[in-house]
């Protein structure tokens, strides 16, 4: 007789004992039917099932890692390793899996005692055919072995590399500071403390935890609680410099936008207003190169009902250097400046993508900024130097849309998979990438890549 079994009879027993006066009795009861009641449900939950395969790309048999595998109706889940493999216990089949990764459809299959052990699983890439150009979502691999990493971070460094501030998913308070190539494989990593700066940009309405920043110079650049250190790659080292404290950081390195040979380019901005100045080798007063003026500055951006504080979204002015220019957006008189070493306009092209149409009567409509989708945001890719304009309407999929900066013409849309979490959008040598948080089992923030 089992343990479970002489238990339940000495319940019984009790039960029946009608002879029985102890005043406790009730209580006493009680509390071995709880007991006989979890220990059923240990001895049932005993019978555990372990289930195992591997899970490939269909195009070429590629091993897939941190494919989601999840058990329909349970929280019981896991994720591929490097090789593609999986393994996990439940304790009832048959059972439903579904398996599951961005960039490929989703597969379910129903695994019972004949076929639990060595399930083979081919995902199809899932294709996503826009109007003006076919993308396809491609996966970084995980660059730590044997874990899954929330990636906090990224900027790319030298050629074909990069660099991320990532935690371990089982220790998000510790943080590493790793190199990888293009594909995500890792080749060095340091451990960082202290990291991250809460920083309000000028022409952001909310503050924003930065732990990398690209200065106007192309360092990458870590910070800190109390200063910033420069990210040097000697080799495969990750070495870290010194390079100025916070409030240096703040008031000198942060407003330069970019550089023209010896001239730098920096802005100061208001509600309504955002000059560009540029530096003089002479060494003296900076010359104003560029004024944007947004007329509805003042009452353009409302504070949400019981926010804190008071909106301060200053005008933005997106600057690039482009071969022998600079480049400045006016997304209020609705073109591009071109301006040269001297600090003279010499061209403007008019653009219109920023804008829609609003109606002002009955019969006509006027064209103002779409600040619902368009977030005043232009991404140039360092490499390729091309320019995009990136969109995020509201409830909708991210898209960018690229520029010709030679006639303001849009060449290409290009549309981001519906995914509801998607930050830190860069374009680099002809790939488009974001950080996504994954909302199923494990709930992760990966790095993923798009060929444009």
């Amino acid at each position: 007789m089992s343990f479970v079994s002489q238990t339940v009879d000495a319940v019984l027993k009790v039960f029946l004992c009608g002879s029985c006066k102890n005043p406790f009795l009730p209580m006493y009861k009680a509390i071995l039917l709880v007991h006989v009641l979890v220990l059923a449900a240990i001895s049932l939950r005993c019978q555990e099932y372990e289930l195992s395969g591997k899970v490939v790309d269909s195009r070429d048999n590629t091993p897939l890692a941190n494919v989601n595998v999840i058990v329909a109706g349970l929280p019981k889940g896991t994720i591929t390793n490097e090789a593609g493999f999986f393994s996990l216990r439940i304790y009832q089949i048959p059972a439903q899996l579904y398996f599951s990764h961005i960039g490929y459809a989703v597969v379910s299959v129903i695994v019972d005692e004949k076929n639990r052990i060595g399930i083979l699983i081919s995902l199809e890439p899932e294709v996503q055919q826009i109007d003006e150009v076919t993308v396809m979502a491609s996966p970084i691999r995980k660059i730590r072995l044997g874990d899954t990493l929330n990636v906090i971070d990224y900027d790319f460094v030298g050629e074909n590399r990069m660099v991320l501030v990532a935690s371990p998913y089982k220790n998000s308070i510790e943080k590493y500071l790793f190199l990888a190539d293009g594909d995500g494989r890792q080749i060095n990593k340091l451990m960082v403390k202290q990291i991250g700066k809460q920083i309000k940009f000028p022409e952001q309405l909310t503050p924003e935890q930065v732990y990398l920043f690209k200065s106007f110079d192309g360092s990458c650049l870590l910070l800190n609680h109390h200063d910033v250190k420069e990210v040097a790659i000697e080799g495969d080292s990750i070495l870290l410099h010194e390079y100025s404290d916070i409030p240096e950081f703040l008031s000198l390195v942060l407003p330069i936008k970019t550089r023209l040979g010896d001239r730098l380019f920096f802005q100061w901005s208001t509600k309504i207003n955002n000059w560009t100045f540029m530096t003089v080798p002479s060494g003296n007063h900076p010359m104003m190169v560029k004024e944007v003026y947004d007329p509805y500055g003042n009452e353009r951006y409302v504070k949400p009902p019981g926010a804190p504080g008071y909106i301060k979204k200053h005008v933005s002015a997106p600057c690039f250097s482009l071969s022998e220019n600079v480049l400045v957006f006016d997304f209020f008189e609705n073109h591009i400046d071109f301006i040269d070493a001297e600090g003279q306009s010499i061209r403007q092209v008019p653009i219109n993508f920023h804008l829609i149409d609003k109606r002002i009567a009955l019969l006509f409509t006027a064209k103002e900024l779409n600040q619902r989708e368009f977030k005043q945001i232009i991404i140039q890719d360092e490499v390729t130097h091309k320019f995009y304009a990136l969109f995020q309407p509201v409830g909708k999929k991210f898209f960018l849309e690229e520029i010709d900066v030679e006639t303001g013409n849009m060449i290409n849309k290009i549309e981001l998979p519906e995914f509801p979490n998607v930050v830190k959008v860069k374009v680099h040598d002809g790939k488009l990438f974001f950080l996504y948080q994954v909302k199923q089992f494990p709930a992760y923030v990966s790095l993923y890549k798009m060929d444009l």
